[in-house]
């Protein structure tokens, strides 16, 4: 027997979780084998790292052949390491590595495909685009590519207010705004509004409106336990988006004796258009605040972040 038919045997015999292990191993291995820009190869690495490919091609052709199911990283990290080829990966994985390679190619022409967006006058028209952005916008989102994700929001909704738009803008914003709505997103999201870079803050906040109702709570939760006057800026920034929605259940959790002043405001706040930016906004969120400590207002809070009322000073 040679070399080759030595390993097959060895494989065959090896149980499945050994196998993934093994692989798993060699893929390791191969990665730090691998050299940096600049560095110089020891004597004998390029020999050992051609000889560890050979095996780890053989490994992953035993696994399809086998009809294991090592898992979707590894059956990735075995892809790019070209010990598989697209064809070669089962269909779930294979359209995983497609719609990465379509983000890519989105973030590469960004403004290309913002501006094909833009253009779009009939629903038959552009139909490709519009399903390369559902695919890709996920994908972007666990990126945490927000500008982008803003520019595609604010593309498709300022069309579908033209009259006359196209069906296909309204019936994208819902799907955007469900694939923002999605738990592991709003944490992701709720998390970034920490960022120190207020761009990256606002493109965060304007997602998260896109989101809607789904990310009231979170919002309402940042709100009460930040103690830092950019991010609970961004949350109101929010919820004022939101809008009714998410100001209700946000003014209902202040509890006082001065219920008539408070609804008065949380009137003229519903009263505001919430959509259009303000250059007031921080003014606004001291008002309220202001309001709040001389009505003796106290926001509910989280059990760690208990708040005292402020007392009068007569």
């Amino acid at each position: 027997m040679d070399e080759r038919q030595v390993q097959e045997a060895i494989l065959t015999s090896l149980p499945e979780e050994r196998l993934v292990q093994t692989t798993w191993d060699l893929v390791k291995d191969l990665e730090q084998s691998q050299m940096t820009p600049g560095q110089t190869p020891a004597e004998g690495t390029s020999v050992e790292a051609t000889r560890r490919m050979d095996v780890l091609r053989q490994i992953a052709d035993h696994v399809c052949r086998k009809g294991s199911t090592p898992g979707h990283e590894l059956l990735e990290s075995l892809f790019k390491h070209q010990a598989l080829s697209l064809e070669d990966l089962p269909p779930e994985v294979r359209q995983n590595v497609e719609t990465r390679r379509l983000a890519d190619s989105v973030l590469a022409r960004e403004d290309e495909h913002v501006t094909a967006l833009r253009r779009l006058t009939a629903d038959g028209d552009g139909r490709e685009l519009v399903e390369t952005v559902q695919r890709v916008v996920p994908e972007l989102l666990r990126r945490g590519a927000y500008g982008t994700v803003a520019k595609i929001l604010r593309a498709t909704n300022e069309q579908r207010q033209v009259p006359g738009a196209p069906t296909v803008f309204s019936e994208l914003a819902g799907q955007l705004s469900q694939l923002a709505a999605s738990k592991d997103t709003i944490e992701q999201l709720l998390a970034d509004l920490h960022s120190s870079d207020k761009d990256r803050r606002t493109q965060v906040v304007e997602i998260l409106a896109a989101a809607g109702e789904p990310a009231v709570a979170g919002l309402i939760k940042a709100y009460a336990n930040g103690d830092n006057q950019s991010v609970r800026l961004s949350v109101f920034d929010a919820m004022k988006r939101i809008g009714p929605s998410a100001l209700d259940p946000f003014l209902a959790r202040i509890t006082s004796s001065h219920s008539e002043a408070l609804e008065a405001f949380g009137r003229a706040l519903r009263a505001d258009d919430l959509t259009a930016p303000r250059e007031n906004d921080t003014t606004l969120l001291q008002v309220c605040q202001a309001l709040a400590r001389f009505a003796s207002l106290v926001l509910v809070p989280t059990p760690h972040h208990a708040r005292r009322p402020v007392a009068s000073g007569g």
